[in-house]
């Protein structure tokens, strides 16, 4: 979790706090509890996300389809496999390779291309080497 947001949910359960203290009741066990205290309803926050979603103007999804979207664009971004696992909550990195292999960007191109620059690198190297010791030897040879 980042800093960002875990400064962001203290302050939402100090608010929290606060406004439960206020009413006269406990502050709920549940970091989004509903009026009642109690665990939010999985339909009533599918229902207020799509009331935000049409205000906004975008195609309705439910919580599900967000974690999907949050781990693809963080992987085609270039986060680490491992990573994204964890942020998902997954057992290991396996599970999410499984998912989501298809938003890992394709740096093959720039792989390869790298590569090249490493052979060439290496052969231009070798044929140094080889000079010197043509050299050594001629000199040798003149001894």
């Amino acid at each position: 979790m980042s800093r960002q947001l875990r400064a962001v949910l203290r302050l939402w359960r100090r608010q929290q706090r606060a406004a439960w203290l206020e009413a006269g009741k406990p502050l709920p066990e549940p970091l989004f509890a509903s009026v009642t205290g109690t665990a939010l309803d999985e339909a009533n926050v599918r229902k207020a996300l799509n009331r935000i979603l049409d205000a906004a103007g975008l195609h309705r999804r439910g919580p599900h389809q967000m974690r999907h979207t949050f781990a693809s664009l963080l992987l085609a971004d270039g986060a680490p496999v491992t990573y994204v696992s964890r942020q998902l909550g997954h057992k290991d990195a396996a599970i999410t390779l499984r998912v989501y292999a298809q938003w890992l960007p394709d740096n093959s191109k720039e792989k390869l291309s790298r590569l090249s620059g490493v052979v060439t690198l290496t052969f231009s190297s070798w044929n140094q080497i080889a000079g010197w010791v043509r050299r050594l030897d001629g000199l040798r040879g003149a001894a």
